[in-house]
C-alpha cells in the first residue's frame, strides 16, 4: 500500500518506486544511480542474515556516493516480540560490515511505535579506498 500511496503523491516519478528482491543484482539499474534508497521492514521481516548482507550490498551499489540509505524493522536478538522476524541482528551488525559495504555515518534509532524494533540510517561513502 505504501508504494501505491507514494506513486499518487509523486505521479511524475512513479516509476522510481517499486518492490523487488534485493538479494539479486538488478542490472537494469546502474551503479550509483539513486540519491536515496529506502527499505521499510523487508530486510528483517523476510531475510536471513546472509540474505540481508546481499540486499544491503545491492542497496549500496545503486546509491550514489554521498547518498543516503534507510532500513527499518530490525530487532536485536534479545528483543521481546519476534513475530515474523526471520533473523534478529545486533545493531552492531552495521558497524561490523560498514567497511565492506562502503557506508558511514551510521545511526540507529528506536522505533517507538514498534516497541522492540529499530531503524538504521547511513550514507554511502563518497569514495571507497
Amino acid at each position: 500500500n505504501a508504494i501505491n500511496q507514494v506513486k499518487k503523491i509523486f505521479p511524475k516519478r512513479s516509476d522510481h518506486f517499486f518492490i523487488w528482491d534485493m538479494t539479486q543484482r538488478h542490472n537494469n539499474i546502474p551503479d550509483n544511480y539513486y540519491d536515496h534508497v529506502l527499505s521499510f521492514g523487508a530486510l528483517a521481516m523476510y531475510l536471513t542474515k546472509d540474505e540481508m548482507k546481499k540486499a544491503i550490498t545491492e542497496a549500496v551499489r545503486i546509491t550514489k556516493p554521498g547518498g543516503s540509505l534507510l532500513f527499518t524493522h530490525f530487532i536485536a536478538p534479545e528483543g521481546k516480540t519476534v513475530r515474523s522476524i526471520v533473523s534478529p541482528i545486533e545493531p552492531s551488525f552495521f558497524e561490523e560490515n560498514a567497511k565492506e559495504w562502503g557506508i558511514e555515518n551510521i545511526k540507529i534509532y528506536e522505533m517507538k511505535h514498534q516497541g522492540d524494533r529499530y531503524q538504521v540510517t547511513c550514507k554511502k561513502q563518497e569514495s571507497v579506498m
